[in-house]
């Protein structure tokens, strides 16, 4: 989003794989960062556990988030400003 470190979940996950390599991050959704994005993970060699999936509907949202370990949104703005996601373990 205008206004926002793009790259700051690639590059926290990053870490987050050197210190556990099996870790994996699925970008659900596209924007126009995207690019920027996938620059970022074949220039880290993140591209073999990052993956990008590109828009689904709300049945496949629910059951990733069913799946998944940590779910974590991206920032967006409003009519009020920023608001922040969150992280949640299951």
């Amino acid at each position: 989003m205008p206004g926002e470190p793009p790259l700051v979940t690639p590059t926290a996950f990053q870490r987050i794989w050197q210190r556990v390599p099996s870790s994996t991050l699925v970008v659900v959704g596209h924007g126009p960062l995207k690019d920027e994005l996938i620059a970022y993970c074949e220039a880290n060699w993140l591209t073999a556990v990052v993956g990008f999936i590109g828009p689904v509907g709300s049945v496949d949202v629910r059951k990733r988030m069913t799946q998944a370990c940590v779910f974590l949104q991206g920032s967006m703005t409003t009519g009020v400003g920023w608001i922040k996601g969150c992280a949640v373990c299951r």
